[in-house]
């Protein structure tokens, strides 16, 4: 009792108190009192339950409020290394429809954004598939093939297309897998699947990684977009293997927001990203 009593900030009289003022309301007994403490009768864990049930609607009812009260702010969470033309494209009917619309992105990556989520401090995230969550709503919007990046001096860089087992024994660098674990995996799988061994080396983002490559430090995966006006870097397609990066929209249903809603209905669907010609 002392120390639940602690977790409410009151004291242990008063608690004691509460509980039997409730007792009295429901007009039976919920606690069983014992030397060494206390414990739930029958009808206190079928009132526990209830009673949780009932915080739990509560805290979405404060999330609700919250919402229809931002109503005019729409927070747009973005994963590293999102292809520039992406939000401009995706954000332009809704700007043309509502000019005031307060719009906050933050960049996150796609275990941050679905966290933020699901407990409604973000409305709408562009996550990295696959990722495994049925309580969100998902709409692909674009689909990345990956090539190699190397240096613009790199043996192979005169050649028009490489094989994903040319590049054996090579350093890659990468996005570390925390900001996309099943993405990373699909990456790391594709290189298994060629018989393609590899070294790596995680890069903290993706100008980093842009640098190091064009340093000659390393080799990455990516799609060409990525690396536009990037200078010291060329970019060629692979012919063994193809992979894709699946880029979606995602957002809880129950989310009433009047720009999500709005956003929602205006989204694309899913495109291929043009192949650049190598550079």
């Amino acid at each position: 009792m002392g120390h639940a009593a602690a977790r409410l900030y009151i004291s242990q009289p008063a608690l004691s108190q509460q509980i039997r003022v409730l007792e009295d309301q429901v007009g039976v007994p919920l606690f069983v009192r014992h030397p060494r403490g206390m414990r739930l009768t029958e009808a206190g864990e079928a009132l526990l339950g209830e009673a949780r049930e009932l915080l739990k609607r509560s805290d979405q009812l404060e999330r609700t409020v919250e919402e229809l009260r931002s109503g005019h702010i729409l927070r747009i969470g973005l994963p590293p290394g999102l292809s520039r033309a992406l939000l401009p494209e995706l954000l332009a009917p809704l700007r043309e429809r509502d000019p005031e619309a307060r719009i906050e992105v933050r960049e996150l990556t796609t275990p941050e954004q679905l966290a933020a989520l699901r407990d409604g401090s973000l409305d709408l995230g562009l996550v990295r598939e696959p990722i495994d969550d049925d309580t969100l709503a998902r709409r692909s919007l674009l689909v990345e093939e990956l090539g190699v990046a190397l240096p613009a001096d790199h043996l192979l860089a005169s050649r028009e297309s490489l094989a994903l087992g040319e590049l054996a024994g090579e350093l890659f660098v990468c996005f570390p897998r925390p900001w996309a674990p099943a993405l990373h995996d699909v990456v790391v799988d594709a290189l298994l699947e060629t018989g393609t061994e590899a070294r790596f080396q995680d890069s903290s983002s993706a100008s980093t990684t842009e640098s190091m490559v064009a340093a000659g430090l390393g080799l990455t995966l990516s799609a060409s977009p990525w690396l536009d006006h990037a200078d010291g870097i060329v970019w060629r397609p692979l012919t063994d293997v193809r992979i894709e990066i699946r880029t979606s929209a995602a957002w809880r249903p129950a989310n009433r927001s009047p720009l999500l809603r709005a956003l929602v209905e205006s989204l694309p669907a899913a495109s291929e990203a043009p192949s650049a010609a190598p550079a």
